[in-house]
Parts: C-alpha cells; structure tokens; sequence
C-alpha cells in the first residue's frame, strides 16, 4: 500500500487536542481520511521542530523509504533552533525560539536550569534576519520537490507559520515605484525609513536575485502560499493557543479544495 507523510510542527502533531496526533479532528487526519484513506498515514510532525529539521526529516523520509505517494510538508516560523544538551537515556532537547517555554535539564554531571536556558538563548534568536532564513527555506522546498521528481511523488507545501505577506514574492518593477509601494514586509526587511531610495532599491533587487537562484517560490506546489494557517485560525484547542476542531477543519476544506482543482 502507498504511504502519505505529513510533516511539520505543533500545528500539525496534535498538540491542542486531547488524543494529541491521532485526534480525529486534527487536520492531517481529516485530509487522510477525506482524500488519501486507500493510503498508509506518516505523520513526522512533532511540536516545536525548525525549518531546518522539517526539511532533514522529510528528506530522509523521501529518500530512505518507498511507497510515498503524497507528501505534505507544514512549513513553521523562521527563528527556531533545537539543541540536544547531552547524550542520556531520556528526551535532552533544548527548543529555541523566540516564544519558547524553557525547562530545567539534569544531564550526567551538569544541570542547565531553564532560567540560564532562557538568559543566554534569548538574546541569540534576536540576530538572525528574516530575509537569511526565507532563503534557507527556498533551497529546503526546491531540494524537496528534486528529490518528489526523481521518486514520482507527489508534494505540496503548506505555509503554517511564515509570516510573509500578500505578494511578497512577486518582484515588483522598481523603476516604476517608490520604496513605500513595496509590501509591507518587504519594507521591514529593507528598513526603508533608514535607508534612501537607492540603497532600499539595490538591497530589493538583491534579496530576489538570491530568492531567484535557489529556484524561486515554485507557487505552483504551495497550498496557501500567502494565507498561513496561523492566520486562518478561527479557535484554539485545549491548550488556549492551538488551533481547535473548527480551525482544523478550516485547513482540511482547504486543501481539499486546492486539490481537488
């Protein structure tokens, strides 16, 4: 039998949900059950993952596995790490992030309490820039849909928790506008109030000539480029924070509907 994989974060693991990963009413499931149920269901998801570790995980998934089918890869926030702290008989992973809840680790020899966790991890997610990590996300999604090709599986990304905005892919002709025409995302990223036209227009032209040589965005493999799942969530689950059932079902309809176009 063919398989199915998910991969992405909390929003795609359960957390929310009382039968965390094999709730019903988590979307994965829904979409398994509405569209792939004559398939075997792999879901990598596991909450607080980075970028980095969805694309190594779904990667080895596709190349060490046959029988894929569909791959569906929930793409997260920028600005995660994960560190393993030691080499012990239980979890030592440390999440990164910055909106991560921290907690104490009893390794062999040496404790790391989440207060000295928080102190020196929260200053180090502040440095990086939103425009490195989109491009780090590009070679991710290119190098997935190479590896989809040479296996004949089909795959399709879902923005989760990329906070991009309408359009922001789509290079504008800069002879033809001001820097305050760019998005609004764009103009953050470019600091344009800092800058003048000149500089804010080369750094523009920069960022989508990298953009451009990893591959480009490829929309044609996204599911909601330009509507996260974050934004589309309507309630939260047990957790308060979550997406809940309607949410759920909400990102299920969707990708129903762009799949079955």
């Amino acid at each position: 039998m063919s398989i199915t994989v998910f991969s992405g974060c909390s929003f795609s693991d359960g957390t929310g949900f009382n039968l965390g990963i094999n709730d019903q009413n988590l979307w994965v499931n829904l979409v398994h059950t509405k569209l792939f149920a004559n398939t075997n269901l792999v879901n990598l998801s596991q909450g607080g993952k980075s970028n980095t570790s969805i694309y190594r995980d779904t990667s080895w998934y596709m190349l060490s596995h046959k029988n894929i089918s569909t791959v569906f890869v929930q793409w997260t926030s920028f600005i995660r790490y994960e560190f393993d702290l030691g080499a012990e008989l239980y979890d030592s992973r440390c999440y990164v992030a910055p909106s991560a809840k921290y907690r104490d680790h009893h390794l062999n020899g040496i404790t790391y309490t989440k207060e000295y966790l928080k102190k020196i991890c929260q200053p180090f997610v502040m440095l990086p820039h939103d425009h490195r990590e989109i491009v780090n996300l590009l070679k991710y999604t290119n190098s997935l849909i190479q590896i989809a090709k040479t296996k004949n599986i089909n795959i399709f990304f879902i923005n989760g928790l990329c906070h991009w905005d309408y359009d922001f892919f789509r290079e504008k002709d800069i002879t033809n506008i001001f820097p305050n025409e760019l998005t609004e995302y764009t103009k953050t990223l470019i600091s344009v109030k800092t800058r003048d036209d000149t500089e804010s227009f080369a750094i523009y032209q920069q960022m989508h000539n990298e953009y451009a040589g990893t591959g480009g965005i490829n929309e044609k493999y996204w599911i909601n480029l330009y509507d996260s799942f974050v934004s589309l969530q309507i309630d939260n689950g047990t957790d308060h924070r979550h997406p809940g059932i309607h949410s759920n079902q909400k990102y299920a309809e969707l990708i129903k509907s762009r799949l079955t176009k």
